[in-house]
């Protein structure tokens, strides 16, 4: 979903000349490799264990934002 808005954006900062194409592609190549392995596994993967990957990775985050608002 996330690669879906970006590349709305990432067409208007191109047609402004504010993106660059070489910085980009990389990024672009990332989710689409990215939407593919996630396709892949998901059809392996049960719920609970993507309910406990993401909590993970929510906490992780939370843990990180704490650390850069302290100081």
């Amino acid at each position: 979903m996330i690669g879906v808005t970006a590349t709305s954006g990432a067409i208007i900062y191109y047609g402004h000349g504010d993106l660059q194409p070489l910085a980009a592609a990389p990024a672009v190549i990332g989710v689409q490799l990215g939407s593919w392995v996630g396709l892949h596994l998901a059809r392996r993967a049960s719920a609970r264990r993507l309910k406990l990957l993401m909590a993970g990775i929510v906490l992780i985050v939370a843990v990180l934002m704490l650390m850069q608002g302290e100081r």
